[in-house]
């Protein structure tokens, strides 16, 4: 069976999570925001489906697996409204960190309180990183 572009950036981006330490039974694939156990059900959320999303243990005071990385993957590049895509999803997921990957860039965000704005930088984090840099906030 053939994947689509989009599959093969999101198998690549498994692969490489792996290599980064985050824990394979941590994450989930292409789950519809309505079925995200610590959203609250009231509001009023949009009909969208997730690419990738990485738990955190223990990085919640209330959670013991939270959101700690919410990934779009594109298959084109990446562009203001890929940005502006994640970003509008992590109204709703809350993900501490976010990032939009394709086969050949990732970028990997977070809300910077400070500037009222979500930072980019090139590149993706370690699981020990990301879970470091909340311990730092």
């Amino acid at each position: 069976m053939r994947l689509l572009p989009e599959e093969r950036v999101r198998e690549d981006l498994l692969v490489k999570l792996k290599s980064l330490g985050f824990p394979l039974h941590q994450i989930v694939c292409e789950r519809a925001l309505s079925s995200l156990e610590h959203i609250d059900k009231r509001k009023d959320l949009p009909k969208r489906r997730l690419d990738l999303l990485c738990y955190g243990r223990d990085i919640h005071p209330i959670h013991t697996y939270y959101p700690l990385l919410m990934v779009e993957c594109k298959a084109v590049a990446i562009d203001k409204r890929a940005f502006a895509q994640v970003v509008g999803y992590n109204y709703h997921v809350e993900s501490y960190f976010i990032a939009v990957v394709n086969q050949h860039q990732s970028y990997t965000g977070w809300y910077d309180e400070k500037k009222n704005e979500y930072q980019f930088v090139e590149g993706l984090f370690s699981y020990r990183e990301l879970v470091d840099k909340l311990c730092l906030t």
